[in-house]
């Protein structure tokens, strides 16, 4: 080809020579490409196009003398070229000052499309604050607002500026603290003065946290803050752009203007994730609160508290939150229902009337007359709300049938608030209830005076009205006129359908099924305007309404052209007349995803079309004039997301055959493992995530198209997955995510944005952990190990000594996730004084008297060894009540219980005490664990093995009420909390374990220019947190979150992997219990109106949670004669019987074949014995030990003695619950005899 003289210019051409010869890496070839492309350009004219990939293959091969001359003839030949930009970009980047300004100033001289990028690019060297470099803010911003007088010149034409270079400066100066306020000042009024779209938003934001010089308006300053978000584009990235500024201005105080910013985003931007929006409601709630504004102030305090919130609910326009928060709390409206907003009572009656039945008319009758009679004549009540609560008190007797009543109420509103919306309403509804009754004359007048108002919708509505009373007399044919006439004047779209069903239902009545078929397919398509949207695969109907048209020009049909761009699709469709009256044409037609064909009746589309309407030109010409489509509809439609631990397949669609295949297809490619099997909700960490995407619009091209999906693990990473279409013009997209286990992990109580916890545990001691700057407490950020280590120190570090630092607070240990105890704290706990001499066994004291207001741990002692109680005894649970019907007077008098003894914890472990009573508080050995406060709380400890001094505290106001004192014991194997009441075992002093309990040392806390240093006797965790009562500031940080082992020998926190690496891979981290939650953008949905938003599927990270049993088995002989093996649960055992260890682990079910664990058995606190269990039989994954035992020391068996207990263990080193390797046992007792007793069990007979 290089040959042969060229015939013209193809730049196409000229790109593939080009990057053919740079994948043979043939310099020569590259040289004789380019030399046959310059006599091209000789011989032709210059062109561009591709130049900048072609200069960029000479300068690869040594050539830069020559794409320098490329590349700047190309930057002249075709200036409003991108490539011309392109090639500009290429050419300063090699050259050095004083050079590049002079090329800049010349590319800006020149008239082009570009010349805001190339302004852009000198104003960005005039401020650069790289080193040694001084930013000229003079000259910066002559060229910026030079720039932007240039295109205000020229408009209608591209200007070139860039968003993202003008946001970088915007940011520098907003994060640089060593920038003077007035150098600050300039940046933002030049940005802002741009009129860069968002970025000139945030520009506004920004000079309004500075210092007014000219102070703004009350209103104007709020309305400002609301424009701003107008400029911002609808989705999650922008919305993280918004949230700082609000933040900062919560910080700051300036509740109104952060209320004003935030409603602006949730009404703007609403196409965030739920924890987002969330986020954004309840920064909004507590502005409103800071506020008290009318109707939203929510003091926590008050005891309508709840309601109010659920005011404010309806009020942000969350009405499924606003239904849920009254439902719960539907006793405390009733007792505070006057007390309310109207808005919000309005809602609930609302609420019960759509849901109908007597239960719910009698209510709302009850809340709105109730409120007329405390409220009807209060002045200061707006007189609308009276309307509104007055109309609707008249509506619920309509939806009840009692239309006498609810006449009475409708001329009531008419009454007391003449020329009102409710009025009109209400004269409707005097119509209505007389149509109800029947009574048809009284309508028919009611709607004849109706019909004659000078407003059109009411005209139009009243005529609508007469035609159903015509309908109702049976007066089809007048029915029918009234109807086709409504139809005629263009309703508004509820009433143009309300008006096509009735008039289906007449032809209905007339048994002229067709056309009755035919309007019903119209019911939806009438009303003033056309629709904006349309999904592929969806029949487009079209539906002219034109009196002059058709039959009064001898047509019976009408011609319309369907056109697509830039799709290229030309379909000519008729549409016919139906039997809604003259002028009412429609027609189908067949729509689909693909590649334009012209005049195949079906409309070929992609997602980038734009579909048109429009009569052919040679009909046109038959009318002096013809209405014009009033719109172009664009493509959208709902998408789908999905995602699986497995392929996701279509089963809905597949034929009986095809179903048949799939399966036997299915079981010859199956992995039989029963590790890698999960219910396709969950997924195995390691597996594969398998997503699909159906949504139509996203298919943009003739070639495969991609989209993406973001993924999230609870524990904090995420990642974009691309997802590819199956192919051209499927609109069905998949792919595959990889996985993997999460070294680490951490959660916080809330985050700033761009600031998430596992900042705290990177290896970057400059990036950190920062709460909303909200003021508010408790904070808590917590660690996840994700295993079990020997933990002895935490350091905490804040990133600044003088500000954001934690001041109280509590560092907590757990092994689960569930139980937390303390492991160190500041202040120190208090001391507890002892309520008794000594402690031995449990003992009760009940004391008459109001307890209730006592504060301090000493008072309680006071109580208990100055005072002398009613009642004194040994108990073996920890409750007591007094019935009314054993003492009514002294159950209605304040009591206190003190309980105090030994308490007996049977191994090293975590109990939670659980205490109910007005007043509560517990001591254990010595130190106050809960302080006093309110009852219904709990406190977890851990507790070495023996026994500890106990002490419980509860104040009753009446005795009625009860104490108590419940506990729950940390079980691996129960991921359910299950709390108990203590029981005789729990106080046994006999038992050989109760001796006093090792005591531990207190940790020792060291501070120090903002870092916590925590010490104490190492423990075995697994998650750390830190719970913060009181801080420095609005918000708190943590840079650095340590966690070391014995002696610091060994650093577990950070991990040696980055988690902040990781999360900047491909591979999802996750840990098991996590939720994996998918989102995806549909940017148009017809749901939203054409507008975008989020799909979310969820998945769980789970393992399976491996299962200890002992067994045995019992041999049944049939009646065949047949003998087979009973499984059965064993639980006791004689010396010398047999014991089957069987653990079932899923996980462990790794090959083909049957596979191989390691199990222990202990005999009382005995060394283990470590044994095999062997798989029963491939893929089942159950695994099996026989152990015989014996009275007397055996070869190859188990010596027990009776009494004893023999532990069976295994280590589940994968497991959902508790998330981390755990031993799981099995508990085998060896039979005591004792003595048999017999009881003798009172009956007697009750009459029914």
């Amino acid at each position: 080809m290089l040959s042969l003289a060229p015939p013209a210019n193809n730049p196409s051409l000229w790109y593939r020579l080009m990057v053919a010869a740079d994948r043979v890496q043939d310099v020569s070839l590259v040289r004789q490409a380019y030399e046959w492309i310059q006599r091209c350009q000789q011989q032709f004219g210059e062109d561009n196009s591709y130049a900048d990939t072609i200069g960029d293959v000479l300068d690869k091969y040594g050539m830069a003398a020559e794409a320098m001359e490329y590349w700047r003839r190309a930057v002249r030949s075709q200036r409003n070229s991108y490539y011309s930009r392109s090639c500009a970009e290429r050419v300063l980047r090699r050259l050095a000052e004083p050079e590049r300004t002079a090329y800049l100033q010349e590319l800006l001289a020149a008239d082009s499309d570009f010349h805001g990028t190339y302004a852009m690019w000198l104003a960005g060297d005039a401020i650069s604050w790289a080193e040694g470099h001084t930013p000229d803010l003079d000259r910066w911003e002559r060229i910026l607002r030079s720039s932007r007088q240039r295109q205000d010149e020229r408009p209608f034409r591209s200007w070139g500026m860039e968003e993202y270079p003008v946001q970088s400066w915007l940011d520098y100066y907003r994060g640089q603290a060593q920038a003077s306020e007035a150098d600050r000042r300039r940046v933002y009024t030049v940005i802002r003065d741009l009129r860069l779209g968002r970025v000139s938003a945030a520009a506004q934001l920004a000079l309004l946290e500075l210092p007014a010089a000219e102070p703004l308006a009350p209103l104007p300053r709020l309305l400002a803050y609301q424009r701003a978000t107008q400029l911002f584009e609808d989705n999650y990235l922008d919305w993280d752009r918004l949230f700082p500024y609000a933040q900062a201005l919560v910080s700051r105080q300036d509740y109104v203007a952060a209320a004003a910013l935030l409603g602006g985003m949730l009404a703007n931007i609403p196409n965030i994730d739920a924890g987002r929006q969330q986020a954004g409601r309840d920064l909004l709630a507590l502005c409103y609160s800071r506020l008290g504004s009318v109707g939203l102030a929510i003091d926590e305090s008050s005891p309508i508290a709840p309601l109010m919130q659920a005011a404010l609910y309806l009020r942000l326009g969350d009405q499924r939150l606003a239904l849920e928060t009254y439902l719960a709390h539907q006793a405390l409206f009733d007792q505070h229902r006057l007390e309310l907003p109207v808005d919000l009572i309005l809602f609930v009656c609302e609420t019960h009337l759509a849901a109908g039945g007597d239960a719910n008319f009698d209510r709302v009758e009850e809340i709105l007359r109730g409120w007329l009679v405390a409220m009807g004549e209060r002045p200061e009540v707006d007189a609308r709300d009276k309307a509104r609560v007055q109309l609707l008190l008249a509506k619920n007797y309509f939806r009840a049938q009692r239309y006498d009543v609810a006449r009475s109420e409708y001329t009531t509103v008419i009454n007391r608030f003449p020329g009102t919306p409710e009025a009109l309403e209400a004269e409707f509804g005097i119509g209505e209830s007389f149509m109800a009754q029947k009574v048809y004359d009284q309508a028919e007048l009611t709607f004849e005076r109706l019909a004659e108002s000078q407003d059109r919708d009411t005209a139009v509505r009243a005529e609508f009205l007469r035609g159903v009373l015509a309908s109702r007399r049976g007066e089809l044919d007048e029915a029918r006129r009234i109807f086709r006439t409504v139809l005629e004047r263009v309703p508004s779209v509820e009433l143009a359908n309300q008006a096509l069903f009735n008039l289906a239902e007449v032809y209905g009545a007339e048994q002229r099924y067709l056309e009755q078929l035919e309007l019903l397919r119209t019911v939806g398509r009438l009303g003033r305007t056309s629709q904006r949207w349309h999904a592929p695969g969806a029949p487009l109907s079209i539906v002219v309404q034109d009196s002059d048209l058709g039959i009064s020009r001898g047509h019976s049909r009408i011609p319309v052209l369907v056109t697509t761009e830039p799709g290229g699709d030309r379909e000519l469709v008729y549409l016919t007349s139906g039997g809604a009256g003259k002028g009412l044409f429609r027609a189908d037609v067949e729509t689909r995803l693909g590649a334009a064909a012209p005049g195949d009746k079906v409309l070929q589309l992609t997602g980038n079309d734009v579909i048109r309407c429009d009569y052919p030109a040679e009909f046109k010409a038959e009318f002096h004039s013809v209405s014009q489509p009033d719109s172009e509809i664009r493509v959208a439609s709902d998408g789908l997301l999905e995602a699986a631990s497995a392929r996701i397949i279509d089963r809905q669609e597949e034929t009986f055959t095809q179903r048949l295949q799939r399966e036997e297809q299915e079981r010859a490619q199956q992995d039989r493992r029963r590790s890698q099997g999960r219910p396709a909700q969950q997924v195995k960490p390691g597996n594969l995530i398998y997503l699909r995407v159906k949504d139509p619009d996203r298919d943009l091209t003739d070639s495969a198209d991609q989209i993406l999906v973001k993924l999230t693990a609870t524990s904090g990473d995420q990642v974009q997955v691309r997802l590819q279409e199956t192919e051209p013009h499927s609109g069905v997209f998949q792919g595959t995510a990889p996985t993997a286990e999460l070294p680490a992990g951490a959660l916080a109580s809330d985050t700033a944005i761009d600031h998430s916890p596992l900042l705290a545990i990177d290896r970057d001691p400059q990036t950190y952990w920062v709460s909303q700057p909200d003021g508010a407490t408790p904070k808590w950020i917590s660690v996840d190990m994700k295993d079990m280590k020997l933990v002895e120190r935490v350091t905490i570090r804040s990133p600044d000594p003088g500000r954001q630092v934690p001041v109280r607070g509590v560092l907590e240990g757990s092994q689960d996730g569930r139980f937390w105890f303390p492991l160190g704290r500041n202040p120190a706990a208090l001391p507890a004084a002892p309520v008794a001499d000594s402690y031995g066994p449990m003992t009760q004291r009940i004391y008459a008297g109001s307890h209730v207001h006592f504060t301090d741990w000493n008072q309680v002692a006071e109580l208990a060894r100055n005072n002398q109680p009613l009642a004194e005894e040994a108990v073996s649970t920890l409750a007591w009540s007094l019935s009314p019907s054993t003492d009514q007077e002294r159950s209605a008098q304040p009591h206190s219980v003190v309980w105090h003894g030994k308490f007996l914890q049977q191994r090293d472990g975590v109990v939670r005490f659980y205490l109910q009573g007005t007043t509560t508080a517990l001591a254990l050995d010595g130190r106050v664990e809960l302080a006093l406060g309110p009852g219904g709380r709990h406190v977890d400890l851990w507790l070495a093995a023996g026994t500890h001094d106990l002490a419980v505290f509860s104040a009753m106001q009446a005795a009625s009420q009860g104490a108590s004192c419940r506990l729950a014991r940390a079980d691996f194997d129960n991921s359910q909390v299950e709390l108990v009441p203590f029981r005789p075992a729990d106080f046994d002093l006999s038992d050989p374990v109760a001796r006093p309990a090792l005591a531990r040392e207190p940790a020792t806390l060291t501070m120090a220019e903002g870092v916590w240093d925590f010490r104490f006797e190492p423990v075995e965790l697994r998650h750390v947190r830190l719970w913060i009562d009181e801080y420095v500031g609005e918000a708190v940080a943590v840079s650095q979150f340590e966690i070391s082992g014995e002696s610091g020998s060994e650093q577990y926190i950070p991990t040696e992997a980055d988690v902040l690496s990781l999360a900047a891979n491909d591979v999802l981290e996750m840990a098991a219990g996590d939720v994996i939650t998918a989102a995806y953008t549909d940017e148009f949905s017809l749901a939203a109106g054409g507008r975008s938003q989020l799909l979310t599927a969820q998945l769980q990270a789970t393992y399976f949670d491996a299962r200890v049993e002992a067994i045995a088995y019992d041999f049944v002989r049939l009646e065949s004669g047949e003998v087979i093996n009973l499984r059965k649960e064993l639980k006791r055992i004689d010396p010398g019987e047999r014991v089957i260890i069987e653990v079932v682990d899923y996980d462990m079910d790794t090959t083909d074949q049957p596979d191989s664990i390691r199990v222990q058995v202990s005999v009382n606190d005995g060394p283990p014995l470590e044994l095999v269990a062997q798989e029963t039989e491939p893929y089942s994954g159950i695994f099996t030990k026989e152990v015989d035992t014996s009275s007397t020391r055996e070869p190859e068996k188990l010596a027990v003695k009776r009494g004893d207990r023999i532990y069976c263990t295994y280590v589940d080193s994968q497991n959902t619950f508790p998330g981390h390797a755990v031993p799981r046992e099995a508990v085998v007792y060896v039979a005591e005899p004792s003595e048999g007793r017999v009881r003798i069990v009172p009956s007697r007979t009750v009459r029914r």
